[in-house]
């Protein structure tokens, strides 16, 4: 906002093309929102909502007798020393 750009940005759009032009050093844009160019491209995507994580439902979780954290939520004083360790996920977070 303090520097003027967030009228020029595109919210809730999802982009369907994207083209460099190196001689016009332009991005050109088909989006769900209609054309565009512009000088800079920002593709800020996500795949779940931040404030809570996704959790998938998995075959079997219920009878998982171990513990279960989401990366979003890891607790400072888990101490994973000497245990065996599963990270599933995009790596994202």
């Amino acid at each position: 906002k303090t520097l003027g750009i967030v009228d020029r940005m595109r919210f809730g759009s999802r982009a369907q093309r994207a083209e460099y032009d190196s001689k016009s050093t332009l991005w050109s844009l088909d989006t769900s929102r209609g054309s565009f160019t512009c000088n800079f491209l920002f593709l800020c995507t996500g795949y779940y909502q931040y404030d809570e994580g996704f959790v998938p439902d998995y075959p079997g979780v219920a009878n998982f007798a171990g513990r279960l954290v989401h990366p979003m939520r890891w607790p400072a004083d888990l101490d994973v020393t000497g245990k065996r360790v599963v990270v599933i996920g995009s790596g994202a977070t």
